[in-house]
């Protein structure tokens, strides 16, 4: 089957027809040009469903994009009670990077972390200068989401490690090749056992997450249950010198 071509306009007097493969190759230049700042700070909401028991969490965060090293203390608290951890999806994922500094990179604790390359990026889109493309991109019907109308809607369907390559579906904004959702796939330690889980993010006109959400299926002796964790980023600032106090 041939996937239908985007007639997607780009000037007053010319329509130039892009195959999904290319909308894609466009989406990865396009994310990667968006300057990244040397620090954001940010708030988070966490909810986390386990079974019956819902648990919600606050904290202010201050990520030092370079290493993605980040820092988070209790919303309100006090500075100087931050603590050091590994966010497995930061709101800068889907950005551009500058390379890496003589600083160590952290060891991935993430329950995710197996679907980000070593310095927290998706392995999947990795790097500007070449861009391979390492999917069967086919297209899906335009979508209307809430900010976003129109969104070109990509199926992709990995060619080598589904976990390194874990891209599945992409919606992006038709006038600015902007990532506004995505679906990828990580593997996850579930209570007992690994199962791979899909995960859901949405990307506002930044390029920023705001959201992300994974549901998954826990095993126990005695059944299963549904294991569900929501987290909103909000008040994202970019910050070009470390003024933060942890």
């Amino acid at each position: 089957m041939i996937a239908p071509l985007f007639a997607l306009t780009v000037g007053a007097s010319s329509t130039p027809t892009l195959t999904p493969r290319e909308v894609y190759v466009r989406v990865v230049t396009t994310m990667h040009a968006i300057e990244t700042p040397p620090y954001l700070r940010f708030d988070a909401e966490v909810r986390f469903t386990h079974g019956s028991k819902v648990v919600d969490r606050s904290t202010e965060d201050f990520e030092r994009t370079e290493d993605r090293r980040t820092f988070v203390r209790p919303s309100g608290g006090a500075p100087g009670t931050s603590q050091e951890i590994s966010l497995p999806i930061p709101p800068d994922l889907f950005l551009g990077h500058s390379p890496p500094s003589a600083l160590p990179s952290p060891t991935p604790e993430s329950q995710l972390a197996s679907g980000l390359d070593d310095t927290g990026g998706l392995k999947n889109i990795a790097t500007v200068q070449a861009i391979n493309v390492h999917y069967v991109v086919d297209a899906l019907p335009l979508e209307d989401l809430p900010n976003c109308a129109e969104a070109i809607h990509l199926r992709l369907e990995p060619m080598g490690d589904p976990l390194r390559y874990n891209l599945r579906e992409l919606w992006i904004d038709p006038a600015t090749f902007r990532i506004c959702r995505a679906i990828a796939v990580w593997r996850a330690p579930v209570i007992t056992h690994d199962q791979d889980v899909s995960v859901l993010l949405d990307v506002d006109s930044g390029g920023y997450v705001t959201h992300w959400e994974i549901t998954a299926t826990a095993r126990v002796a005695f059944g299963s249950y549904t294991v569900r964790q929501d987290v909103y980023f909000s008040s994202i600032e970019p910050i070009n010198a470390a003024i933060w106090k942890g």
